[in-house]
């Protein structure tokens, strides 16, 4: 794991706004809070696909966007790192659930 920009408090965790860069190349940009991604920021996972939302304690956690590597995406809200509530399923083709 490798943080390109940061800041840390006295008790050295990573706090405010920072790029992660992981040796899988996976990487994280947006806000940090006590070590974890907290806050708005935007995933990238190695397969491709993308989240841009609210994180907490290192979670999608209210309302994000996920596109995947296909193209499609689900727009809505987020729990524990998965789609709960209110959201949207949106396919290529326009289908939408």
């Amino acid at each position: 794991m490798r943080l390109i920009t940061e800041k840390k408090s006295v008790l050295k965790q990573k706090y405010g706004y920072g790029i992660n860069k992981w040796a899988s190349g996976a990487i994280y940009e947006g806000n940090w809070k006590n070590n974890k991604a907290n806050g708005l920021g935007i995933f990238w996972h190695t397969s491709g696909d993308i989240y841009v939302g609210e994180f907490e304690n290192d979670q999608a956690s209210g309302f994000g966007v996920y596109v995947y590597s296909t193209g499609s995406k689900y727009i809505g809200n987020w729990n524990a790192d998965l789609q709960e509530g209110i959201g949207e399923e949106i396919w290529l083709d326009g289908a939408k659930y």
